[in-house]
């Protein structure tokens, strides 16, 4: 987490302070992300040195917004589809094999003409969950 927030924002490493884990996903491309929480001692979003390759531009959202909004939700349905020579025959039912599928949820917030999509916004609504959790214990 240090690392890439430091290439990817061109922060100095004493400029990241992180306070912990959340919770692990699994994206629907097997792979497994460990989002962290951290702080930035900055003054401004003006001290970011953004890379270009990685960082098509930076802004912030108050943690209130998404404590008091919940992301727009769209549902994308998985299907499986085989390589041309996959050996059928060697399955029950063949090219008649009921593969199943699946539903995954593609989140949307919108913050004053910024969107925030994809998983971005699913480590977002994760951690604005363990947030609420925190507040009510």
């Amino acid at each position: 987490a240090l690392r890439e927030t430091h290439e990817e924002l061109g922060l100095p490493l004493e400029c990241i302070h992180l306070k912990g884990p959340t919770n692990f996903m699994v994206t629907p491309f097997n792979f497994v992300l460990y989002p962290f929480v951290g702080v930035l001692d900055i003054v401004s979003l003006d001290h970011l040195n953004p890379n270009a390759d990685e960082v098509e531009r930076v802004f912030s959202v108050p943690l209130d917004f998404f404590l008091t909004h919940e992301p727009e939700r769209h549902t994308m349905t998985t299907t499986f589809q085989t390589d041309h020579n996959f050996p059928f025959a060697k399955i029950q039912n063949g090219k008649s094999y009921n593969w199943k599928t699946g539903t995954y949820d593609i989140l949307f917030y919108e913050y004053r003409g910024n969107v925030i999509w994809g998983m971005t916004a699913k480590i977002i609504e994760s951690f604005v969950g363990l947030v609420k959790a925190q507040k009510n214990n």
